[in-house]
């Protein structure tokens, strides 16, 4: 049976329907589908060796590096097209957090970029023309891994078969109304479900991804963009939009909707984007379902300001009946199949979000409290946990506590109050290039107070809100 998310099936029901855009270039699905058939061969992916065992193992045979790029775009699609499994590393991992991840999945062979770009750079069939070949598949259904902190502290990787990818794109066209002219900008990480999923969203309906380049966010480039490409969908986190506010930025025409999740959203921030025309529709998700769990309809977004919309197609919600709010609990065809390391699950499984919620009579999902702990900065997940551990291996430090302090722009900035060994020594000169070579960029903490004694409650327990009252 064909994967949903093939590039080949895409190719032969729309062969030439734009694929991929970037800057004056195009690529047809027919012309994509043939420089992945050439990759496959260039690069003997279909040499993988794979335990078709039907399930999941924690030994996951590739790795690709999430590098927003056409070269990496069409790596991915061959990768799907296989049914190979593989994870996606993010390019802002530091070299230990790299490593880490590639000995945790047991990972046999990394993809990397500018072998990637080597192989495809030697395609040479300027007639888009495949081959006609057909393409081995492992057995065991395929699927991606992607990591993801948990409240643990301890990154987790969530597996996501092809055949949740699907449901998930699927549910996900459904709600938004993919047009046959829509243009959906990719300009989130590919390490991550929100961009990984604009990907599986176009191979699924058959739809047309323009590709941002990979440089940092900038409001004024985006609006040019959107112009430029007539854009018609795109996907932004709340530090985003907030930027695009301060910016007084009026959405161009073409765009129909602009998908904010990844944290939440404030009434305010989404009344002055609506103000400058934008068309914000909200969403809530989790890599665990796959991306999206809840998003509003586009024709009702506008008279929506607290709620996150009734559940996607497929996505079962329930909270304890018994409480006005609770506990979200979820289960559906776009489910993961576990956390690597930890039993397979099925779609049949209620899986715990960890946020609270309620749920109304029409039906829309209200979050009241995301997982407990969990700092968002920027549209980023940050466990505390992991970055106090990374903190506590300098050899001058004790012990520290990292939170989360309110910031307009980026919804939280992390904060770290640190307990020296020696308190009359001066902040040791390395500390700064430790946390580089340690920890990612947004994990990184932006504000520091160093103390002769963590605060502490009265059960002698460490006091995480009186560690936030030292940044007010």
């Amino acid at each position: 049976m064909v994967s949903r998310l093939s590039i080949q099936r895409a190719a032969a029901e729309k062969p030439q329907h734009p694929f991929l855009v970037f800057g004056e270039t195009s690529l047809t699905f027919r012309q994509a589908a043939a420089i992945v058939e050439f990759l496959i061969s260039e690069l003997k992916l279909d040499a993988v060796n794979l335990e078709a065992t039907g399930e999941w193992c924690d030994q996951i045979p590739v790795a690709i590096e999430g590098h927003r790029t056409v070269e990496q775009l069409i790596a991915l699609c061959a990768l799907f097209e296989l049914h190979v499994p593989f994870v996606v590393l993010d390019p802002r991992w530091s070299d230990r957090e790299r490593e880490r991840v590639l000995c945790a999945c047991s990972v046999h062979r990394v993809l990397k970029s500018d072998q990637i770009a080597t192989a495809v750079g030697r395609f040479n069939g300027v007639d888009g023309k495949t081959g006609g070949q057909v393409l081995p598949r492992s057995q065991a259904g395929g699927g991606v891994v992607l990591f993801t902190s948990g409240t643990s502290g301890r990154p987790k990787g969530v597996r996501l078969s092809v055949r949740a990818l699907a449901a998930a794109a699927s549910a996900s066209t459904n709600r938004l109304r993919w047009l046959a002219d829509d243009r959906w900008l990719l300009n989130l990480p590919l390490a991550h479900v929100s961009g990984l999923s604009v990907l599986t969203r176009a191979l699924g309906a058959g739809g047309t991804i323009v590709l941002a380049p990979q440089r940092p966010f900038a409001p004024a480039e985006l609006v040019s963009m959107i112009e430029a490409q007539r854009i018609t969908l795109v996907s932004v986190v709340p530090t985003m939009l907030q930027r695009i506010v301060d910016a007084h930025l009026v959405c161009p025409p073409s765009l129909r909707v602009a998908l904010v999740g990844g944290a939440r959203a404030s009434v305010p921030l989404l009344t002055e984007a609506r103000g400058l025309g934008w068309p914000c529709v909200v969403t809530y998700g989790l890599t665990e379902a796959g991306s999206q769990v809840a998003t509003q309809d586009p024709l009702q977004a506008a008279t929506r300001l607290t709620t996150v919309g009734p559940p996607v197609a497929g996505v079962e919600v329930r909270i304890d009946r018994d409480l006005e709010a609770g506990p979200i609990e979820i289960r559906g065809p776009s489910l993961f199949s576990g956390y690597l390391g930890e039993p397979i699950l099925d779609s049949a499984t209620w899986f715990a979000t960890g946020d609270w919620g309620s749920i109304g009579a029409d039906g829309d999902l209200l979050i009241l409290d995301r997982r407990d702990d969990l700092l968002i900065s920027g549209g980023e997940n940050v466990a505390p946990a992991e970055v106090e551990a990374v903190i506590e291996q300098h050899p001058q430090v004790v012990d520290a506590c990292v939170v989360g302090v309110d910031d307009r722009e980026w919804g939280q900035r992390i904060a770290a109050v640190v307990r020296l060994r020696d308190h009359g020594c001066k902040v040791p000169q390395d500390f700064e290039l430790y946390l580089r070579e340690h920890l990612s960029a947004f994990k990184r903490p932006r504000l520091l107070r160093f103390v002769a004694q963590l605060p502490e409650t009265a059960g002698g327990k460490l006091d995480r809100a009186a560690c936030r009252r030292l940044f007010l």
